[in-house]
């Protein structure tokens, strides 16, 4: 995997598939973010997955960091409607 495929959570296969080794997929990268939000989600609030694995606030500091943000430090804990709103910010 490249460094940015790795960042963005493409595989390998899709990243060579795009034909362009550097090239990020933004619609396959929103779905991740997408679903991860969901399974961490499910963990923290649901148990799913126990033991706990997942910390909000290093989520959020892991979204800020990718997007060069500070939206999501300045939430409420555990407000998983606005993480999903501030993902979606981000990609309009």
């Amino acid at each position: 995997m490249t460094f940015d495929s790795k960042i963005y959570g493409q595989t390998i296969a899709q990243t060579i598939e795009s034909e362009c080794i550097r090239q990020i997929d933004k619609d396959f990268q929103y779905m991740c973010l997408i679903c991860k939000t969901d399974s961490i989600r499910k963990n923290l609030q649901d148990g799913f997955g126990t033991p706990m694995f997942y910390s909000f606030e290093n989520y959020m500091n892991v979204l800020d960091t990718g997007f060069s943000s500070t939206f999501f430090m300045g939430l409420e804990q555990d407000d998983f409607n606005s993480v999903l709103a501030g993902i979606e910010m981000n990609y309009k």
